[in-house]
């Protein structure tokens, strides 16, 4: 299967199980299980503001305040992502449509700085790779972040047997859905 199928697949199952009764225990039982592998690590750790279909990590930023939280923005000139702690403005509208943070009053980090990513796809499989949704965003700054963890977060019903990958591909070393962790790799 292409990726461009794959991703239609993906897309479908999710939309399917987005509209089940399960979806908020789902989302709820997906931040408990990332709340428990976090708790015990520390330093700057970088997520995301979730899309309509994604996991709903924002909380952990009141439940995890031992960390230094960290989202990216996308630079519309080079399509790059850089890293900004939300200052007290939270975050605006992006260009792309994704919610960012508001850059003023907000400190900004390097990507080499970033201990840990949560991050997340269309799909995942249990090898740890990773179906994106084709810009290659995240392929770009995980390939820049040689030494921190990748944390795949999805639902089970994105995680397949096995994805079409590219050499630019970047893989995840964790995979974290409802069900618990299903993927543990070193770094």
């Amino acid at each position: 299967m292409t990726k461009t199928a794959w991703r239609t697949e993906l897309r479908q199952r999710l939309h399917k199980f987005a509209a089940s009764s399960q979806w908020q225990l789902a989302q709820n039982r997906i931040a408990e299980h990332v709340q428990n592998y976090l708790k015990s690590r520390s330093e700057v750790w970088a997520s995301f503001y979730p899309l309509g279909d994604e996991p709903q990590l924002l909380p952990l930023q009141k439940t995890l305040p031992h960390l230094t939280w960290v989202f990216p923005q996308v630079e519309q000139a080079t399509g790059t992502l850089r890293w900004w702690q939300p200052g007290p403005l939270g975050f605006v509208a992006g260009p792309w449509g994704l919610w960012e943070p508001q850059t003023r009053g907000a400190q900004c980090f390097e990507v080499g700085q970033i201990s840990g990513f949560l991050v997340p796809g269309v799909g995942f499989s249990l090898s740890g790779d990773r179906l994106g949704r084709g810009k290659g965003f995240y392929d770009r700054e995980l390939a820049r972040a040689e030494k921190a963890i990748k944390v795949g977060v999805a639902f089970d019903c994105q995680v397949v047997s096995g994805l079409v990958t590219e050499s630019h591909d970047q893989k995840v070393n964790v995979l974290i859905t409802e069900s618990g962790l299903r993927l543990e790799r070193k770094v």
